[in-house]
């Protein structure tokens, strides 16, 4: 997991797998940016090889907590990426707003 600021947007790469072992870490990173940064970001899950429900039960949780603070989420997830996938057969992609890129991403402002 890493965090870099893109132009006015802070942007969290996540890498590797998003389960029950590890979502706990994943959710505390993700807290500590929106703490640090507000609640605003871009979260690139294209190099995310797998995740289970508990990692995407943490993605809707988190558009949803930062919906509530006034704030935005922007999801970057090229179109073979499996997390994407994976929200498509679960119906959840209409939840977030989805670009194949971070330059995409940072390219709207973030609502909120």
């Amino acid at each position: 997991m890493t965090q870099r600021r893109h132009g006015t947007h802070l942007v969290v790469r996540l890498h590797g797998e998003i389960d029950f072992d590890n979502v706990a870490q994943v959710a505390a990173f993700l807290r500590a940016a929106v703490t640090a940064y507000g609640p605003r970001l871009v979260v690139d899950v294209t190099g995310v090889a797998f995740t289970d429900t508990t990692g995407l039960g943490l993605l809707v949780r988190l558009v949803a907590e930062l919906y509530d603070e006034g704030g935005d989420l922007a999801l970057v997830a090229s179109a073979g990426c499996p997390a994407l996938r994976k929200l498509g057969r679960m119906n959840l992609t209409d939840l977030f707003r989805v670009f194949d890129s971070v330059p995409a991403a940072a390219s709207l402002p973030l609502t909120g």
